[in-house]
């Protein structure tokens, strides 16, 4: 089954739910990150992607480098710096093109996806809506994130009968993001358990039922 279709649908999501910054700043963790959620481990992995001064130029490898330890230096390791991304704009020195947001976004859900479909032997398979809110919720918590902070959700959607859909809504929610995300969310796997009753019904072979004088299968 391809995911092509669900991949687009979550790409779309994300750019909703994160939101573009085209410049270096710190995540609440005092991670660098930039574009879509990417995050830059380290300054090598800045020196990878290309950067821009705001004259469009292309900088140099050690202009990188540079930039990357210069928002390192604001917050030490272990120690959280909660500014809104907005607030590192005046000071940052180089920019990514959308184009190359869109790159980095798109190779980080790639990889992401690998990991889901470890985690989960059945996203293939699993409703689209479902594998939307998949993408989303492991590119905002990484494949480890979802099984080590969301057991019930694993355990729901790994359920040996059959993934459970609407438990797997209801443990969803990430405390950390915006109520409207995680509705989107939520709301994308309560769709999911529709349309797993709705083919559960009609699966052939299933026994009629008669409920109020009518058939029901």
């Amino acid at each position: 089954m391809s995911i092509a279709n669900a991949k687009a649908r979550a790409i779309a999501l994300l750019a909703k739910g994160e939101g573009l910054v085209n410049f270096m700043y710190l995540d609440s963790k005092s991670r660098v990150t930039i574009g879509y959620g990417t995050m830059l481990p380290d300054a090598a992995s800045a020196t990878a992607i290309d950067l821009r001064h705001p004259n469009k130029q292309p900088a140099k490898p050690e202009e990188k480098r540079a930039e990357w330890e210069r928002l390192r230096k604001i917050s030490p390791a272990g120690t959280d710096r909660n500014y809104s991304a907005q607030s590192y704009r005046k000071d940052a020195k180089l920019f990514i093109m959308e184009s190359e947001a869109d790159r980095l976004r798109l190779l980080k859900l790639d990889g992401f996806i690998a990991e889901l479909r470890i985690a989960y032997p059945g996203f293939d398979t699993f409703p689209e809506d479902a594998q939307v809110a998949m993408m989303d919720m492991v590119y905002n918590l990484g494949g480890g994130g979802i099984t080590k902070k969301f057991p019930k959700f694993t355990r729901a959607v790994n359920n040996p009968k059959g993934p459970d859909w609407k438990t797997a809504a209801l443990e969803s929610n990430r405390p950390d993001l915006s109520p409207e995300r995680n509705k989107d969310v939520k709301d994308l796997f309560l769709s999911a358990a529709r349309i797993a009753e709705s083919e559960a019904r009609n699966q052939p072979g299933r026994p009629l039922m008669k409920a109020k004088g009518r058939e029901h299968r």
